[in-house]
């Protein structure tokens, strides 16, 4: 764990100081090369990928902890417990799919960064990766290179374009309540995965069950 910390600081100097010479200007970059968009792209990819592999790792040791639990739950008749740890790790897995988002973005762009040099424009093969890396910038603080990236791409093709931000990746960010049938559903498949006989229709009369009628007394 130290090792990929101090692995990530690493990253962090080189980024940074790619991007102090990126926007140095002309006389503060007399003694250096200036690094192209590229070459900048690169680098923060790269440091991108790094912190995104540490923290899936960390994500899915917490999805396994968690599958875990609510297994041995269902196992041994404590659905409702089980019910109750649902929706946390529902979070967990949906935060890991916007970071395989997020590394399918990268990749893409670090496939194509020989055409994205020749070319003034954004190559259509990576606009729409080039777009929902910088939609993330603003909604994932656990990763400050994006926004580096986000600024060099707004510098060399302009606004931002949401319009070809993914679809899919947009979706699952949205603030979204988590009902009662997914929970359920997620049991389900955590049963099926850990070979758990388990039948929900107690759970389910319970969750499901309508609330007592009050009864009004006239006098």
């Amino acid at each position: 764990m130290g090792g990929s910390k101090a692995h990530i600081r690493t990253w962090e100097f080189n980024a940074s100081r790619v991007v102090r010479l990126l926007y140095s200007t002309d006389h503060e970059a007399t003694d250096h090369k200036v690094i192209s968009m590229p070459g900048m792209c690169k680098t923060l990819v790269k440091m991108t990928k790094t912190r995104l592999d540490a923290l899936k790792k960390k994500k899915n040791s917490v999805i396994k902890f968690l599958k875990n639990d609510m297994a041995d739950l269902i196992r041994t008749d404590l659905a409702y417990n089980a019910f109750c740890r649902a929706e946390g790790l529902l979070v967990e897995q949906n935060m890991t799919t916007c970071y395989n988002f997020i590394e399918q973005f990268c990749g893409c762009v670090s496939s194509n960064l020989s055409l994205m040099n020749k070319k003034k424009d954004c190559p259509e093969e990576c606009n729409e990766a080039v777009q929902s890396l910088i939609y993330a910038a603003a909604r994932f603080s656990e990763f400050p290179e994006l926004r580096d990236l986000r600024s060099a791409f707004i510098d060399r093709y302009g606004p931002p374009l949401e319009s070809f931000v993914n679809k899919e990746f947009v979706e699952m960010l949205k603030p979204k309540s988590t009902t009662k049938e997914m929970k359920l559903q997620l049991m389900h498949d955590i049963a099926q995965e850990f070979s758990i006989e388990w039948n929900s229709k107690s759970l389910e009369q319970k969750l499901f069950k309508p609330p007592p009628q009050q009864v009004s007394f006239l006098y």
